[in-house]
């Protein structure tokens, strides 16, 4: 066979057709990302994020344990066994189930095929947080309303406050989040300009659970103190203080997870030729310009 020459008109035609073809090409999609995609920072994160439930575990265990009936007294009952799945359950959802939630989004200890199943993963953390919230509210709900001989006002406090804004904050992006990506799920550009707003608000919303978290902790330590007479050196007094510092470092591992690049990612070059949507989720929060 004679080979085409450089310049003649059939060579330039299969050329033409070539970037012709190559340029209608859908974008690829991502590989699914690995551990290795995790940043340093990000195993810190879960060992923390363990530190935290087993400190709420150990604590609640201290102030009496849990349980589903109120304990009958003389004049009066004890709900405080309903009330101890309150902090249980919310910090099941907020620091163990939406905390895994976006750490696995970007670093799964699970490898999934796809980045689809990545999001019903993403998704399924968030519903499981979603159950565990509202049954962590209910809870408190109901130890309130059922102390004898009066019953306890609800969400008068800064924590419930605090609390009120985490829950509703949780709702819309749960909604939002279900609505966009998954069903009916909007049109590309519509993704991918929800993107970063939708991860900013998720951490934010992440950050807002922690920090009521904090805020209830030192609520319910106060009363303990006033109420049992507790010595300020004792395990239960001692325990949320360690627990606090837990929840800061836990909450400055997750922001770095988002702040800092994958190793390996490459930066923007790294993402050439990737999907939009799926370039928008690899971006740092505060990517240079």
């Amino acid at each position: 066979m004679i080979p085409a020459q450089k310049h003649s008109p059939l060579f330039q035609n299969l050329r033409e057709g070539t970037l012709e073809l190559e340029s209608q090409r859908e974008p690829r999609e991502p590989k699914a990302p690995t551990m290795h995609s995790a940043t340093t920072a990000t195993p810190l994160a879960r060992v923390l994020q363990c530190c935290v439930f087993v400190a709420v575990v150990v604590w609640v265990m201290l102030l009496g344990g849990v349980g589903f009936s109120p304990e009958q007294m003389e004049a009066s009952n004890d709900t405080s066994p309903i009330f101890n799945w309150h902090p249980v359950l919310m910090t099941t959802a907020f620091a163990v189930l939406m905390g895994e939630a976006l750490l696995a989004y970007r670093a799964p200890v699970i490898v999934f095929a796809d980045r689809q199943h990545r999001k019903l993963w993403h998704f399924s953390l968030h519903t499981s947080a979603l159950a565990a919230g509202t049954l962590g509210v209910i809870a408190a709900i109901k130890s309130h309303t059922l102390k004898q001989p009066t019953p306890i006002p609800n969400f008068y406090s800064p924590h419930s406050y605090l609390g009120i804004l985490a829950c509703v904050l949780f709702l819309g992006q749960y909604i939002l989040g279900l609505t966009a990506y998954l069903w009916p799920r909007w049109q590309p550009p519509a993704r991918q300009a929800l993107t970063p707003y939708h991860r900013f608000l998720g951490l934010m919303t992440f950050f807002v659970g922690l920090a009521t978290m904090a805020v209830g902790v030192q609520e319910k330590t106060t009363f303990v103190q006033l109420g049992a007479k507790a010595g300020v050196r004792s395990a239960v007094i001692t325990i949320p203080a360690v627990l606090l510092v837990l929840l800061a470092s836990y909450a400055a591992a997750v922001a770095y997870h988002f702040a800092a690049p994958a190793p390996g990612s490459g930066g923007s070059a790294g993402h050439q030729g990737m999907h939009p949507e799926a370039a928008a989720e690899w971006q740092p929060l505060h990517p240079t310009h």
